[in-house]
């Protein structure tokens, strides 16, 4: 004979309450691996290309800024480009170079990304490179034109993914960065490379004047 044990009512609302948790728990960790990271950018790159000719240049970067802080590793990436030049810097040096490097990575992508004509982002797959490093490989689609191949190298800091570089048709852009650079600062110095990624926020911003 089987024997029906019947559980309290208090301590079947304390399990429920135990499972949702670890439901959620599962839920959010899944949603926190590298190519669900780059999948929201996706997401939210593409309603901002979306609203683009709404918003104008100004808005597309106030909407992208928060979005690309919270994906890109950006001190990392402004060390990496700077290579052992950035020892050299003193610590307010570092600062300026990684908030003019920010706002020239936000003004490039609210440039760029100012208008949507059927464009749609495919996931293609991803590579561990280690334990706490991914790429993730995918592609923007144009409704009219061939496909554009866009892979992402990630890291984990904290317990959260972080773009730390990416790679546009097989060209990455940290290393044409670093090289260009260096080749500045070490020509003209430090306040040389400042002034010319200045002038390239500036340019982005001109050129989309009647955005």
């Amino acid at each position: 004979m089987t024997r029906t044990t019947t559980i309290p009512w208090p301590l079947r609302g304390l399990l429920t309450a135990l499972v949702a948790g670890l439901l959620i728990s599962a839920s959010a960790h899944a949603e926190s691996t590298a190519s669900d990271r780059v999948a929201a950018f996706h997401a939210e790159l593409k309603a901002t290309m979306q609203a683009g000719p709404e918003l104008g240049y100004r808005g597309r970067y106030d909407k992208l800024q928060p979005l690309i802080r919270e994906t890109f590793d950006l001190p990392v990436i402004a060390r990496v480009v700077l290579g052992q030049h950035w020892r050299e810097l003193d610590d307010d040096q570092q600062q300026q170079f990684i908030d003019v490097f920010t706002r020239l990575t936000v003004a490039t992508y609210a440039a760029r990304f100012n208008s949507y004509d059927g464009e749609t982002f495919a996931h293609l797959g991803s590579k561990a490179l280690n334990s706490n490093r991914q790429v993730v490989k995918t592609e923007m689609q144009p409704a009219d034109d061939e496909p554009v191949r866009f892979d992402y190298l990630l890291q984990q800091r904290d317990d959260r993914w972080h773009i730390v570089s990416v790679t546009a048709e097989g060209v990455n852009d940290l290393s044409l960065k670093r090289a260009e650079y260096t080749a500045i600062i070490e020509k003209d110095g430090f306040a040389a490379l400042l002034a010319t990624l200045q002038d390239k926020i500036d340019s982005l911003a001109r050129g989309t004047e009647n955005d």
